[in-house]
């Protein structure tokens, strides 16, 4: 949908004068058409119903899950009622690290359903947490 409305990045040659692409006729000879900018959007339109342009390779890497945790020595609560302690923070979906797939999350798709696997739809990007943990035994 990006595509078809305009509102990609990739959309933006052509707007300022003309677009020249080239391709092949259904005969089978190479030709350039140029493409006035009142058409774009027609051009940009019919770009987003090729699949193969907006089929991309997912390979992305995530930094999915940190924690980082203290537990207090049993020495250390000798003189307490506690028998053990311990302290952590964990954070989820801190970071994108890289990805091939531009402008979404990788994670993101159309549907739960495993037929749609791999389909984006305005998904909304994962959301992040931070979060600390207290474990008393007494």
């Amino acid at each position: 949908y990006g595509y078809q409305w305009g509102l990609h990045q990739g959309t933006l040659p052509g707007r300022d004068g003309s677009l020249s692409v080239s391709g092949v006729t259904t005969g089978g000879a190479s030709q350039t058409w140029t493409i006035p900018a009142q058409n774009i959007d027609n051009y940009y339109q019919n770009y987003s119903n090729i699949t193969e342009y907006m089929v991309y390779d997912a390979s992305f890497g995530k930094l999915r899950q940190l924690a980082i945790g203290y537990s207090f020595s049993p020495k250390l609560l000798s003189k307490t009622p506690i028998e053990a302690a311990s302290i952590s923070i964990v954070g989820r979906n801190l970071a994108l690290l890289w990805s091939s797939v531009p402008n979404i999350d990788p994670e993101a798709s159309y549907s739960t359903n495993s037929s749609s696997q791999g389909l984006e739809y305005f998904a909304m990007p994962q959301t992040r947490s931070l979060g600390v943990n207290l474990s008393i035994n007494f």
